[in-house]
């Protein structure tokens, strides 16, 4: 066959290897991957809402503990400022304590004044991210 002449000087591809052996543990690992177990401490719920400023200007709604809570879980999921209010606000549903969240208005006014770094780096192991009272 005319094919046949040129075969050793063809370029021969390899069969695909693949890293993962295991697929049903790799499986397991994907789906864990969207387990988030979330906790917020009794003091944090009730440091959510700011207190009332006694000099004169507008009121603060929110703590600085709400928008860098806020603020770390946008950078950590790296969400945009309106889904991180969505995600936010579906995390405090089940919570049943009526807290209101920030919203991405609030939110992009108030990260120049908040110290939250925005370039989360790269993970490559589960992060164990802890807020509380304190910051």
């Amino acid at each position: 066959m005319p094919n046949e002449h040129h075969k050793p000087r063809r370029h021969h591809i390899p069969r695909a290897r693949y890293k993962v052996e295991n697929w049903p543990e790799y499986d397991r690992g994907l789906v864990e991957r969207g387990d988030i177990r979330f906790w917020i401490s009794e003091d944090a719920l009730e440091g959510w809402i700011a207190p009332s400023r006694t000099t004169p200007g507008g009121q603060c709604k929110f703590s600085n503990l709400a928008i860098e809570t806020t603020l770390v879980l946008e950078t950590v999921f790296k969400l945009p400022l309106r889904q991180t209010e969505g995600f936010v606000g579906s995390l405090m549903a089940p919570l049943k304590q009526n807290l209101p969240v920030p919203n991405h208005t609030t939110l992009a006014r108030r990260r120049r004044t908040v110290g939250v770094d925005q370039h989360a780096p790269g993970r490559a192991a589960p992060v164990d991210l802890v807020m509380d009272s304190i910051g």
